[in-house]
């Protein structure tokens, strides 16, 4: 399914519970979670974001916009 078919439109990862000072496992949990939502996802306030692992599954209706300044780090690095 196209992201252009999607009826679904745009959320925030950061509403999801994604934050700078959250652990990898809570950032893990939360950015599936929003990437699972579909449609048009972002992640656009600037820092380094713990994750446990990047093995993330992005959803065929779904678009991951990672804005300027966000990075992430898998056990630290």
């Amino acid at each position: 399914m196209s992201y252009e078919n999607n009826s679904r439109s745009s959320a925030c990862a950061e509403d999801f519970g994604v934050d700078v000072g959250v652990s990898g496992e809570t950032n893990q949990v939360s950015l599936q979670s929003a990437l699972n939502f579909g449609g048009y996802v972002t992640l656009t306030q600037p820092g380094a974001y713990a994750v446990a692992s990047d093995d993330f599954v992005v959803p065929d209706n779904t678009v991951f916009f990672q804005g300027p300044g966000v990075t992430f780090t898998v056990g630290g690095v």
